[in-house]
């Protein structure tokens, strides 16, 4: 199978957008995408003396959204699906819903709000998926590259340009955010950015283009100073050559991230601050006091088995009412941790489903893997890492769970078979563009 061309019922489909359409096709794949990834929110805050179209933008969201749900009800006979691999999404979806029934009064509209958006973005991205996949088995990725490299190259101009406006705070210039709504943001797109650029056909592109867009990366790198996102690009650039070690690593790193905030709580007050590494301390920047109340809230409230429902302990602009979170003399706005966010926010009833869901969606992605998109494990071992002082496990419309959802859908319309095809295939490819055997990911005789 080529990456131009789609075989289904022994039937080939000419490129382009057989069932939707050019125009339909372009608006609910390119542009929706595009509107999902590009921080449109983030950047009208950054340059805001200028415009402001915040409104704006999250109107378009909107009625991409409902476009595409109107979408899904018309071209439902279109869309085949293998459910049984689905069915570990659909469960979380509906413990998200379910658990509105047990947030705070004061907090539904904002916890409605939030879990509405993660619904939508799993639909979206399910259509997403479906329209590109008519246009070739691996046009996803070659549209995911694409817009890498264009959000790339703008968020360094706007941070050589406006180095200011691109800082973190105005009164802290030292590192960068660009019109990202952060610097770990940023560095979790320099992340995909350097994952897309160095590891999904890198032939396409000539070796002084490669070199100048990694030296692009570099510098943004340099500028946010985001030692998490470095770091998984750089253990994913270690496990492509050591590749027997990427299941133990998987394992290693999602039980890392749950155990890290109540190993930070032996830690008395302070202490945790003067242990100095990399630049940074035991407290994570402050994380450990975020976490620290968040598990006595859990504890002292009863809330450890069902949590305080999707979106209800972390609002737009306000805490849950019982939290303690207000006596921290900084407003963070997520829990820094997944793992403990979904404890906090679904209890261990949503802890256990998701590593339920995370199982199954990396045996999804090792058995559909082929030499060509080895890129889709690697960001998926960054968004695992991520998540340790991170959250966007099942998170409205953030980045990485945009990323995993597209993903997940690919998955899912991928079939064994086709990946078989494609190792089989044995018309002459030169060598300096043939990519490199995967063996984990060979099936074994």
């Amino acid at each position: 199978m080529y990456a131009s061309t789609l075989y289904t019922n022994d039937y080939t489909l000419k490129p382009g957008y057989s069932y939707s359409g050019k125009i339909i096709g372009f608006v609910l794949g390119e542009v929706n995408l595009f509107f999902m990834l590009f921080p449109f929110s983030d950047f009208w805050v950054t340059f805001g003396k200028w415009i402001d179209l915040t409104s704006v933008t999250n109107m378009f969201n909107t009625v991409f959204a409902l476009i595409s749900l109107v979408y899904l009800f018309f071209a439902a006979r279109f869309i085949k699906i293998n459910w049984a691999r689905t069915v570990t999404m659909i469960a979380m979806a509906l413990l998200l819903l379910i658990s509105l029934l047990w947030v705070h009064p004061a907090m539904i509209a904002d916890a409605k709000s939030s879990t509405i958006r993660t619904i939508l973005t799993i639909f979206q991205t399910l259509v997403i998926v479906k329209i590109f996949s008519e246009k070739g088995d691996e046009y996803v990725f070659d549209v995911l590259k694409r817009f890498a490299i264009i959000i790339g190259i703008l968020s360094a101009l706007s941070i050589a340009l406006f180095p200011t406006e691109s800082s973190w705070t105005i009164d802290d210039t030292g590192r960068k955010q660009s019109f990202f709504s952060s610097p770990n943001n940023l560095g979790q797109f320099l992340s995909f950015f350097f994952l897309f650029l160095n590891f999904y056909k890198r032939s396409s592109l000539s070796w002084p283009t490669v070199i100048f867009l990694n030296a692009v990366i570099i510098y943004q790198v340099m500028g946010c100073d985001s030692k998490t996102s470095l770091t998984g690009g750089l253990l994913c650039f270690i496990l492509y050559y050591l590749r027997f070690l990427i299941r133990p690593f998987l394992v290693f790193v999602i039980c890392a991230g749950m155990y890290l905030p109540y190993y930070t709580q032996q830690f008395a007050p302070g202490e945790a601050e003067k242990i100095e590494f990399a630049k940074r301390d035991m407290s994570f920047t402050g994380r450990s006091d975020v976490w620290h109340i968040m598990i006595d809230n859990l504890n002292d409230q009863g809330r450890s088995i069902f949590g305080f429902g999707s979106g209800g302990y972390w609002g737009e602009k306000t805490y849950h009412p019982k939290s303690s979170m207000h006596e921290l003399d900084w407003e963070p706005h997520q829990g820094h941790n997944g793992y403990l966010d979904m404890k906090v926010n679904n209890g261990w009833i949503g802890v256990v489903l998701l590593m339920i869901f995370l199982f199954h969606y990396f045996t999804n992605i090792f058995r559909v893997m082929n030499n060509k998109n080895i890129v889709m494990l690697f960001m998926s071992v960054i968004f695992v890492i991520n998540n340790i002082t991170e959250t966007s496990f099942f998170r409205g419309k953030h980045f990485f769970f945009v990323l995993l959802m597209l993903f997940f859908w690919y998955t899912v319309f991928k079939k064994k078979k086709d990946v078989e095809e494609e190792e089989e295939e044995t018309q002459p490819v030169e060598e300096t563009i043939r990519p490199r055997p995967v063996f984990a990911f060979i099936k074994r005789k």
